[in-house]
This record gives C-alpha cells, structure tokens and sequence, in this order.
C-alpha cells in the first residue's frame, strides 16, 4: 500500500473528494444494491415477497422483469448452494469426527534451496548474445 500511496495514483486518491466520492458510492448504489440482494435471497422467486421485503410499490419493476430477474437469482444460488455442498463434501465426508480428531498437524519446512551458478561457457554466450542485441 505505501508504494500505491507514493505514486502518482496515490497522490490523486489523497484528496478529501475521494471520501465524498466514496460516501456518495456507498449511499447511493452499494447499500441499496446489498439491500436488494438480501431481499432476493430471503424471497426466492416469489415477487410479492420480494416487494415486501424492500417495501416496494407495485410499480417499480415490471412484474414480467422481476420474475426472470428473481428466477435467475434464484438458479445462481441453487447452483452455488450445490456447488460449496460438493467442495464441502469431496474434502470432508470421507472422514469420521474421531479420525479427524486424532490428526496432527505439522509444520514441515520446505527443503533448503542450492543456488548454483552457470558455468563460465554460458554465462560468456549469454554476454556474447546481449552485445549483439539478441538477449
């Protein structure tokens, strides 16, 4: 962070408009969005509850609209639902409470790196082809 604080880019977020630009951001699209998202995960793809849940009025959104919207919303989760139930499941099922219980978790080092250097023919054509201007 301190490297993107000290950059051009850093000296254009430090400005007191950014707060307000981020405060503006916040207020006006994420709350709202984060409100309708919650709404659409407790309503399914009911459209009456889903209004009710926001307090909506019948107008806002066209009934046509809002159930497609709210059907596909409802697809995605199933489909992520189903999907961290089958990571769930492939890491954890396989394995009782006991068995689980007893394993040891230990801390292995990675094994120690050996730097060897190029022998001295290829570090000099390594040299050669950068004075030519392929390298």
């Amino acid at each position: 962070m301190e490297v993107l604080f000290r950059s051009p880019l850093g000296a254009l977020l430090a400005r007191p408009w950014v707060d307000k630009a981020g405060l503006f951001g916040l207020g006006r699209w994420y709350f709202p969005l984060s409100r309708l998202w919650a709404a659409a995960n407790a309503a399914g793809e009911d459209t009456a509850r889903w209004r009710e849940e926001i307090g909506a009025p019948l107008a806002a959104w066209p009934e046509p609209y809002l159930r497609s919207v709210l059907a596909r919303h409802a697809a995605r989760k199933l489909a992520v639902e189903a999907a961290g139930s089958a990571w769930e499941a492939s890491l954890f099922d396989d394995v009782s409470d006991e068995e689980a219980s007893s394993w040891i978790i230990v801390a292995v080092p990675p094994p120690p790196v050996i730097w060897r250097r190029a022998p001295p023919s290829i570090r000099c054509c390594f040299r050669h082809d950068r004075r030519r201007g392929a390298g």
